[in-house]
């Protein structure tokens, strides 16, 4: 007994192509294009017209069943990379969020054992500004009694005079 004709195209696909997963797919989808040409016959082909349909189909469709089973496994990679994007950036912003709170936690517990209170250091930021603003009115008056002249003086430090 002759082999049937769906498992002579399962060897023609796994026998002619190195990837055995893009054969198997290649296959799949001669047997889906099998069954909607069967399903477009006014009857169910006899076996006859299947190997009429077969020795026609096999040398011609098969590069563009490889072709498509190229973009169908590209899909699905896709899907899957996509699928799972969504998964590790949520997995990641959960985690950014446990660690941002278990930080924000730490930093009030240790706000909370500070001897310094708020105005006190309000009041360390206002002295030290007013200290500030006092050193650069004394040096204000300095350079004004002193009155350099800024020429005079860039001339000497360049040695011109």
């Amino acid at each position: 007994m002759a082999k049937p004709l769906y498992v002579q195209a399962f060897e023609h696909f796994k026998n002619n192509h190195d990837d055995p997963l893009k054969a198997y797919v290649a296959f799949g989808l001669y047997v889906d294009a099998e069954c909607k040409w069967a399903a477009q016959q006014p009857t169910w082909p006899p076996n006859s017209k299947y190997k009429e349909w077969f020795d026609c189909w096999i040398p011609h469709g098969t590069p563009g069943h490889y072709e498509k089973a190229t973009v169908v496994l590209e899909e699905f990679a896709n899907n899957i990379v996509e699928q799972e994007r969504v998964i590790f950036l949520e997995a990641a912003l959960n985690e950014y969020k446990s660690f941002l709170g278990a930080a924000l936690n730490e930093y009030k517990i240790e706000a909370a054992k500070s001897e310094k209170t708020f105005w006190r250091g309000v009041g360390e930021a206002v002295a030290g500004a007013a200290v500030w603003t006092a050193i650069l009115i004394f040096a204000a008056f300095a350079i004004k009694w002193v009155y350099p002249d800024i020429y005079e003086v860039l001339g000497r430090v360049l040695g011109k005079h």
